[in-house]
């Protein structure tokens, strides 16, 4: 039973140190709905971000990345001499609908096996 609860310690300590998922921000331009991930410099003020060739946007981010407003005409989007105003976003592994439920998928599967090793003798509560 003490090599039970030594894994149970570690896999929640694991859940609740996981730092490796991290928001970052960017600038989406209105009229195409791109991304544009590649800062530099800021105009006006305003965080900048380049475009120098498609490796520095990203096209329909809603369907690869949680994206979050920050400000709306927060930023601005750098083509060769020209500055667009875009919004200020926060995109990345956000809290998406999806991750609420992330909790009830882990309790089902480690009730499904302690249930299963309790079955076969290997797991016991007393």
């Amino acid at each position: 039973m003490s090599k039970f609860k030594i894994i149970i310690f570690f896999t929640i300590l694991f859940f609740l140190n996981n730092n490796s998922a991290n928001a970052a921000n960017g600038c989406i331009y209105a009229s195409s709905g791109n991304l544009y991930i590649t800062p530099t410099t800021s105009y006006n003020g305003l965080p900048t971000y380049v475009y120098n060739g498609s490796s520095d946007r990203v096209t329909s981010p809603n369907t690869v990345y949680c994206v979050q407003a920050i400000s709306t005409n927060g930023c601005y989007i750098k083509q060769s001499s020209t500055y667009s105003l875009g919004n200020y976003v926060s995109y990345g592994p956000l809290p998406c609908p999806l991750d609420k439920y992330t909790w009830i998928l882990i309790g089902a599967v480690i009730g499904c096996g302690c249930y299963f090793l309790y079955r076969r003798n290997i797991l016991t509560f007393s």
